[in-house]
């Protein structure tokens, strides 16, 4: 069983006419993709829509294959190289994004630390009384957060005091087997 054919005529209905084109869009620029990778070339597809979006793909960048086809005598590069360097442009702009977003979710942990923090200092024992179980039961989750931070803080800073006194005591122990060893 193969396709059917359908007759090509434009579609009157500027919705069914929009997602057709949308479809369409699509598919084109996934061939194009396909096309540049099976074949390992470069390719550049535009298409302007009704409303004069232009709609462009590019592989390995649009703008690339672009000014090589305006300036031909421009010094070819090859496209392995040219696909290695879009790659690493790839690359290195998902390192940035990945970075800012890293930056800001630091940000968001310390504004809430400091909120957590000045939460806690503000409740007074007088008022503590007079809450309510929902707002006791806030309380309590906001101290115990604050015990396990305070027990994790001592393990760490137990870690660390252990490993500068192990190390301590290994220059000691270099030192002692070089002066022995001058000795002998």
């Amino acid at each position: 069983m193969g396709r059917k054919k359908f007759e090509l005529k434009y579609i009157e209905n500027s919705i069914a006419r929009h997602i057709s084109f949308s479809k369409r869009r699509a598919g084109i620029f996934q061939k194009a993709d396909a096309l540049a990778k099976l074949c390992n070339v470069e390719v550049a597809v535009l298409i302007n829509s009704l409303a004069g979006q232009p709609n462009i793909f590019g592989y390995p960048c649009f703008e690339g294959v672009v000014k090589r086809l305006q300036n031909p005598n421009a010094r070819k590069r090859s496209s392995s190289s040219s696909v290695k360097q879009a790659r690493i442009l790839k690359s290195q702009a998902k390192l940035d994004r990945l970075t800012e977003e890293l930056k800001l979710q630091k940000q968001r942990e310390n504004v809430l630390k400091k909120a957590q923090k000045e939460r806690l200092e503000n409740y007074d024992m007088k008022e503590i009384i007079h809450l309510k179980l929902e707002d006791l039961m806030t309380f309590k989750k906001m101290l115990e957060d604050h015990r396990n931070n305070l027990k994790r803080k001592r393990a760490e800073l137990e870690a660390s005091s252990s490993l500068l006194m192990l190390s301590k005591s290994q220059k000691n122990k270099k030192r002692k087997m070089v002066s022995l060893e001058k000795f002998y």
